[in-house]
């Protein structure tokens, strides 16, 4: 029998990003992931620590961030590829968005909070490690290669990857550099939450002019001038 409303995009409702969809079969792999245990534990871990106690407004979750990053990241490919004669396959389309979603899945209590505390009593905690470790384990790991054969693998090369790593193509950027999917989200929503909204930045309007050079994700100033 199949799910109902299996042919509809996942629809979520976000509070920055308005109504955040994935259509088709990304659709159903970001529905399977989202449902996991690993992935839902995040709607209980804050995404900015204890800067709560300080700015009361800042309860978001990692859950809602981890959505936003994802939404992002089909954004900045549907804009760079607008923008430039670059074009990606269904498959590294999917797969970058998907890394963009799970790329915090590993964090634990408190995010880098915890880490912190950690690293002073010499425990050795790396919420990256344990991201690939639900990439390569368990029920992330099975729906990864369930929606796409080696697709767990070429996640993982999203987090594990380095400047001077061979496998590392355009589109990895997204997920991690100085401009990735992860830092447009979150100036905007920690901004938000914790009650400075009147400084966000305008994402939208930079997403619109981004391209790519010399491998990594940029702003094209000619081109918004």
């Amino acid at each position: 029998m199949s799910e109902p409303f299996s042919g509809r995009p996942q629809v979520f409702r976000d509070p920055i990003h308005g109504h955040v969809a994935f259509a088709g079969e990304l659709g159903k792999t970001v529905k399977r992931l989202v449902d996991t245990p690993e992935f839902q534990r995040l709607r209980h871990i804050r995404q900015n620590g204890i800067t709560n106690l300080v700015f009361h407004g800042a309860e978001h979750s990692r859950f809602a961030h981890s959505l936003g990053v994802a939404f992002t990241a089909t954004r900045m490919l549907a804009a760079i590829q607008r923008n430039s004669d670059l074009t990606l396959t269904e498959e590294e389309h999917d797969d970058t968005v998907l890394a963009a979603l799970l790329h915090d899945v590993g964090h634990g209590p408190f995010s880098h909070t915890l880490e912190e505390i950690l690293r002073e009593l010499a425990v050795d905690f790396d919420h990256e490690a344990m991201t690939v470790r639900f990439m390569r384990e368990g029920n992330i790991a099975s729906i990864l290669e369930d929606s796409s054969v080696g697709r767990s693998v070429r996640l993982v090369e999203f987090i594990e990857k380095k400047k001077d790593d061979t496998r590392v193509r355009w589109w990895h950027s997204i997920v991690s550099s100085q401009l990735d999917a992860d830092r447009l989200d979150y100036v905007q929503r920690d901004a938000c939450m914790a009650g400075i909204s009147n400084h966000r930045p305008d994402i939208p309007r930079l997403i619109e002019y981004l391209g790519v050079s010399d491998g990594r994700v940029i702003v094209d100033i000619v081109r918004s001038m």
